[in-house]
């Protein structure tokens, strides 16, 4: 019986090693704790998040509404995506903001913003990628500023230098590999 009881036990941990556990969504507002929820929705209106709904840990419906609301929501996390509230435009920190999906993560950031505007014929699509280095500072990740500001500042890191062999390009594919090396390996 014993036997018996210890294979079940056995392929019950071995299914629950492979089933998915859904992470909680969450947000964090200016000045407020993080608030966790079972479920997030963040609802777009000319690029701006106008409104959040989610389920509390309670199983309420909940509502943020508005440009300003939203606005006081920093970060936020759906699906183990998360969401920063950045400068629009990198040249102008303090500027408008609006939350870009947080791609790689570390002491270099790497946003990414996507949105389709209008209808029809008169449809466009803007496509945006930032990068935060450790100083703060933002750049759009552009040939030019790939070339002057950012590839310099990842040189400054030795253990970088050693693995770097000159390919940064403008491919994003190539610069998500080397940023990724670099918060791996540059630690301070």
């Amino acid at each position: 019986m014993k036997i018996y009881l210890a294979a079940l036990l056995f392929l019950i941990s071995i299914v629950g090693s492979f089933a998915q556990v859904k992470s909680l969504d969450y947000f964090v507002k200016k000045g407020a704790d993080t608030t966790y929820c079972i479920s997030l929705e963040a609802l777009r209106g000319g690029g701006n998040v106008g409104q959040f709904t989610y389920l509390d840990l309670d199983g309420k419906e909940q509502t943020i509404e508005g440009k300003e609301a939203c606005q006081e929501v920093l970060t936020y996390v759906i699906n183990d995506h998360p969401y920063d509230l950045i400068p629009l435009k990198a040249s102008k920190p303090d500027g408008y903001l609006r939350h870009f999906w947080r791609k790689i993560d570390g002491k270099i950031k790497l946003y990414y913003y996507f949105n389709v505007a209008g209808f029809g014929e008169n449809s466009g699509a803007i496509e945006l990628t930032i990068l935060q280095l450790g100083n703060g500072e933002y750049y759009f990740a552009k040939r030019k500023n790939i070339k002057k500001v950012i590839t310099p500042y990842l040189l400054q890191c030795d253990v970088f230098k050693k693995d770097y062999d000159g390919s940064i390009g403008h491919k994003p594919e190539d610069l998500d590999y080397w940023l990724k090396l670099y918060n791996s390996v540059c630690l301070e």
